[in-house]
């Protein structure tokens, strides 16, 4: 999970990321953890439905196998 929290601290910041894995699950796995966050943040009325959907939006997910399949 450490890329998942290194993910959501860089969005956070305004700035793109890839969530690169082994497999999609597991990037949808780290993406799934910024989500959790952000519910959790606007439980709390520190943030907005807008502001999450801003930060989910800036990180992308890609699967390791699909790039090393199109490398070759």
């Amino acid at each position: 999970m450490m890329g998942a929290g290194i993910a959501y601290v860089t969005a956070k910041a305004g700035i793109n990321v890839v969530l690169l894995n082994t497999d999609i699950a597991g990037a949808e796995k780290g993406k799934a953890y910024s989500a959790t966050i952000l519910d959790k943040a606007i439980s709390r009325k520190r943030s907005t439905e807008e502001k999450k959907q801003a930060l989910l939006n800036r990180i992308k997910r890609q699967c390791l196998m699909t790039i090393w399949q199109t490398a070759t």
